[in-house]
């Protein structure tokens, strides 16, 4: 808290005239009174506006002294993320945690042949993956080039996508099957339930 400046004014004897009890028209008494009104304002300074202020900045001071008293003294970091942990991790553990998550995924090929068996609308191939040995658990996403799209136009194929059935792995085109063997890069991951 600010501590206001004293702003009385103390300077009443000399703004007084030679002979104040005839030039001021006061009384013996009025004239003794202006010798204690610069104290009386200055008392009131002290007294009312310094004090309170000088009491609430110790009190402010009290209070902040009790909360840096409070503070840890040490910061505990934990090693790895752990549920439940208040604590901040370090940088070496936050990487460690995110680069296992990126483990589960790879990139590998599917190649598709241009033999489809008819299913009402839907055509299906069994396939593999080329650099990679999918499980029941895993997602299989195409990303195909701009061959295999300008194949899947050319011949009314308007998306091919992989079912996996505990591991096996088959492709759906719809609208009409591709008529080219194609090979088209996908990204294989692990899946946990």
């Amino acid at each position: 808290m600010a501590i206001s400046s004293f702003s009385g004014d103390v300077n009443v004897i000399a703004a007084l005239h030679d002979n104040p009890v005839m030039d001021d028209n006061l009384t013996a008494q009025q004239f003794k009174e202006k010798f204690d009104y610069a104290s009386g304002l200055i008392k009131a300074y002290i007294n009312g506006t310094l004090v309170s202020a000088i009491n609430k900045n110790i009190g402010d001071i009290a209070a902040n002294t009790s909360a840096i008293a409070g503070k840890q003294n040490t910061l505990t970091f934990d090693n790895a993320p752990a549920s439940g942990s208040d604590n901040p991790v370090k940088s070496g553990g936050i990487y460690t945690a995110l680069a296992g998550k990126q483990n589960g995924i790879i990139v590998a090929a599917i190649s598709l042949t241009a033999t489809w068996t008819e299913q009402t609308n839907d055509w299906t191939q069994t396939v593999t993956v080329t650099g990679a040995t999918p499980t029941a658990n895993s997602k299989i996403d195409l990303q195909a080039d701009s061959t295999a799209i300008s194949q899947m136009v050319d011949d009314g194929c308007v998306a091919i996508y992989i079912e996996n059935n505990n591991g096996t792995l088959t492709a759906h085109a719809v609208g009409a099957p591709t008529t080219a063997a194609l090979t088209i890069q996908c990204t294989v991951t692990e899946v946990t339930a």
